[in-house]
């Protein structure tokens, strides 16, 4: 039988591990446990918003309806200049933000990776028309994990000019 893995490297927490470890027969518990005893449904439902976010459309440029603050797109994304790298710095999440609680170092970077690819998953579903790039960066320059996305334009084209023909 063959394992296969939706996201690599992701890992069990620290936190539930030492959960598990902490009863007679830990062998028999492990992640399935831990939720049924600390996690509701409720958790996984707000959550959701989180990985498969709403969006809302502006100057044909889709941004995270949830984190972005519609008014000051309206106020700004006028005047910017390149909607690519100006859509990118909208729809910006940084995870050590989203989660400010201590957690340990790497479920940071596995929560970001998830947050990624369950972005990239919505964004292709919700607007299979349109091309993005969705990016989960980690280095010493960034305030932590931080994922965002914006769109690849063709040629300087918008999404809703590549079909609109001669």
């Amino acid at each position: 039988m063959e394992r296969i893995e939706t996201i690599r490297g992701i890992d069990i927490p620290e936190k539930v591990s030492g959960w598990v470890d902490q009863f007679i027969k830990p062998n028999d518990l492990g992640f399935m446990s831990y939720i049924q005893d600390r996690v509701d449904a409720s958790d996984i439902v707000v959550f959701s918003k989180v990985l498969f976010p709403e969006f809302f459309i502006f100057d044909d440029v889709v941004f995270l309806s949830d984190f972005v603050d519609e008014d000051m797109v309206r106020a700004r994304f006028p005047q910017c200049k390149a909607k690519g790298k100006d859509e990118r710095s909208f729809n910006l999440v940084k995870i050590w933000d989203l989660f400010p609680w201590g957690a340990e170092e790497r479920s940071y970077e596995d929560a970001g990776k998830i947050i990624a690819f369950a972005w990239d998953v919505s964004l292709r579903r919700t607007f299979p028309d349109r091309n993005f790039c969705v990016e989960y960066i980690n280095s010493e320059q960034n305030y932590g994990p931080i994922v965002s996305f914006h769109q690849v334009f063709d040629h300087g084209k918008a999404p809703s000019e590549l079909d609109a023909g001669p």
